[in-house]
């Protein structure tokens, strides 16, 4: 009888310690979890993601340790770069993407930023095609769109209706130009 009571004290003592390395387990992999998520938001700044997860209870040397040390574990760097991938994927502009937005430059008429009386409209009022065209208001209250014949050539060379082509053979020798020794390219002064 008195092994039975020392097994099941024994088998008790295991349970708690089983019990007290789960829960250390579940609090590093919280740890590791959250470091993750903080070195991917903040742009790969190790010590700072070490002592954002662990609310800057360590000193900023045992993050630096620390965080050299979780990024050499390959689990680690595994869901680091599951994350950046996500990342990645969820940012990607497409091929589609890319040439609607050059379309809506290529295609903003600046009239659309004043009301019938001529004054401006606020900015949230303007159409998608212009605030997307517009690069920047001066405090004048001008208004500097994107360069259009640049948005409409790259439509152009996109859709394939304008080939770009670039001379690989010219040998025009800039300095004897700018010295005066030379004519200009195109032959005319």
């Amino acid at each position: 009888m008195a092994a039975t009571k020392k097994d099941r004290q024994a088998s008790a003592a295991r349970a708690r310690a089983d019990k007290a390395e789960k829960q250390r387990e579940a609090a590093l992999t919280a740890l590791r979890s959250l470091f993750v998520l903080e070195y991917v938001a903040n742009g790969g700044n190790g010590t700072q993601a070490y002592l954002s997860a662990t609310g800057g209870t360590v000193k900023p040397s045992t993050a630096a340790v620390e965080a050299c040390r979780l990024l050499r574990d390959p689990n680690i760097r595994a869901a680091v770069d599951a994350k950046l991938a996500e990342r990645h994927k969820r940012l990607e502009m497409k091929g589609d993407e890319a040439i609607a937005l050059l379309s809506l430059t290529a295609r903003a008429d600046l009239r659309e930023a004043y009301d019938e009386t001529g004054k401006l409209l606020p900015f949230h009022q303007w159409p998608e095609t212009l605030a997307l065209a517009a690069r920047a208001i001066k405090a004048n209250g001008d208004i500097i769109l994107q360069d259009p014949l640049k948005a409409r050539e790259l439509m152009a060379v996109a859709t394939g209706r304008l080939r770009s082509t670039v001379d690989h053979f010219h040998n025009f020798d800039h300095a004897r130009y700018l010295a005066g020794l030379d004519d200009p390219p195109n032959g005319k002064a």
